[in-house]
């Protein structure tokens, strides 16, 4: 959450960077402060792109085994609680809201991880926006070129937190475990009814 909080600090500085020639109002920048503030964001957004990277390589293994226990959390629960529904034939029995409540945690346990990786993806992409909404048009041509060089680089940098080399962690891939989820849990369940 400090990492995407970061990002959206950033992507503010860079929509309020403005110039004019005129130097009248004290808030806005001459050409020299202008790049020195240029110069001091795009620093600070290496050092939290260098954490976010640090970071991923901690979380990513213990990130993905807990989200591959969830996921075979969320494909036996469903059955578990079918079996033992129609065993015991009340849902308000012990062992199966054992397993409804373990079904409710891994739901949430993977939607907090999804949510949050998909926050810090969408914050990152949005320094980008903020660089394109900053005062760009009035700059001199040196700026123009450090601002599309600075996008540039931000671009190529695209730092997912990913399962494969095309699956990144986030809502969607849970709309997919849960699909998926589903269809495995009703096979299992009509194999065993039949």
């Amino acid at each position: 959450m400090v990492i995407s909080y970061q990002y959206k600090l950033l992507a503010s500085a860079f929509e309020v960077l403005e110039y004019r020639m005129d130097n009248k109002d004290d808030s806005i920048l001459s050409d020299e402060k202008l790049l020195e503030t240029f110069i001091s964001i795009v620093s600070d957004s290496q050092i939290i792109h260098k954490k976010l990277k640090m970071l991923y390589d901690i979380i990513r293994p213990i990130g993905l085994i807990q989200l591959m226990a969830d996921a075979l959390g969320m494909i036996c629960m469903p059955y578990l609680i079918v079996v033992y529904f129609v065993k015991y034939g009340s849902l308000f029995n012990p062992e199966t809201l054992k397993f409804v409540f373990t079904l409710g945690i891994a739901g949430v346990q993977s939607y907090m991880y999804c949510s949050l990786f998909q926050r810090v993806n969408d914050r990152r992409d949005g320094v980008n926006f903020g660089l394109y909404c900053c005062d760009w048009p009035g700059m001199n041509i040196h700026m123009k070129k450090m601002i599309l060089f600075t996008m540039q680089m931000n671009s190529s940098n695209k730092l997912n937190m990913n399962i494969t080399t095309h699956k990144a962690i986030n809502l969607p891939l849970l709309s997919t475990i849960i699909r998926l989820s589903y269809r495995i849990s009703s096979v299992l369940i009509n194999s065993n009814i039949n």
